[in-house]
């Protein structure tokens, strides 16, 4: 059996998404759903492969912000990230530029 990988990231999938022909993780899914819904805003195509190609390179290529976080706080932010629909990548990048604009 062979693994099913996320097309955004290159985790394993377990659950997961098909969206426009390819496979997401649901932490991939929502960061997509963000750009689609920004891109149709602002009148644009949308391509959910290019979306996931270009996040798979900006993972794989630059340096990403690495946090040790207990467990149990990882677990609330993911369950506050689901109740809102968003990801946890998405709610760090906010956190973090509400708090550099401070």
């Amino acid at each position: 059996m062979s693994d099913r990988i996320c097309e955004a990231c290159g985790k394993t999938v377990l659950g997961g998404v098909s969206m426009g022909g390819i496979l997401l993780c649901k932490q991939c899914d929502a960061d997509i759903q963000d750009e689609i819904e920004q891109l149709r805003a602002e009148g644009k195509s949308v391509n959910v492969m290019r979306i996931a190609r270009r996040m798979y390179r900006e993972s794989h290529t630059r340096s990403q912000i690495t946090i040790n976080l207990q467990p149990e706080l990882i677990d609330q932010v993911d369950i506050k990230a689901r109740d809102e629909g968003r990801s946890r990548s998405n709610m760090a990048a906010e956190l973090i530029k509400r708090q550099l604009a401070a």
